[in-house]
Formats: C-alpha cells, structure tokens, sequence
C-alpha cells in the first residue's frame, strides 16, 4: 500500500503547489481573509510533510548518481522556498489576527502573496 501511495505522491504534491500558488491572489478578493490565509499555512506545512516523508522514503541517496544529487538539491530549494514562505504567511496571519493590517497598510501581505 505505502508503494501505492508514493507513486502517487508526485501528482498529490503538484496539486497543493498549485493550490499554495493560487490561495494568496484569492485571500486579497475574500472577505474572510483569516480563514484562507490558515488553509494555506496548513497546505505548506502539509506540503513540507510530503517532502519530508518522500525524502525519507525515497530508494535512493544524494550519493546514488546525478540523478540523486539533482533530484535532492532541487526538492531541497523548493522546500526552503516553501518553508520561508510559510513562515512568512504565518507572520502575517498573525499581523492579520491582531488587526495590524489595513487597505492602506498591507505591503508586507503583498509581499508575502
């Protein structure tokens, strides 16, 4: 079963990085910005777990070949990027949550989105 669900897991994990590339453009437009901004931490960190656990079960090593060292070097940057990114969205969840944000006042929103 576990081999059943990884050779699956590539298309799970390109469905949230779509999904993490849309919600910010959708969380400006939605009144109820608190609860979009929360699914999409959640989809990062889930995301992140994804990677984690692909990692750990993956049949080859960074040593394998180049094909090892591209493939772990690349999901690597991607899930720094992820990570950074997420903890930035949650530092703005919670600027959000204690109502620092304003239509005035909201570049660090923008620049997290």
């Amino acid at each position: 079963m576990l081999h059943r669900f990884c050779s699956f897991s590539p298309f799970f994990e390109h469905s949230f990085i779509v999904g993490f590339h849309q919600q910010p453009n959708w969380d400006m437009l939605a009144a109820q910005a608190i609860q979009s901004l929360a699914l999409i931490i959640i989809l990062g960190v889930y995301f992140s777990a994804l990677q984690a656990f692909e990692y750990v079960e993956a049949s080859f090593t960074i040593a394998d070949s180049v094909y090892g060292s591209t493939f772990f070097v690349a999901t690597g940057f991607h899930g720094l990027h992820v990570v950074i990114g997420t903890s930035y969205l949650a530092i703005c969840f919670y600027r959000l949550y204690i109502c620092h944000c304003s239509s005035d006042h909201h570049f660090g929103f923008e620049a997290a989105a």
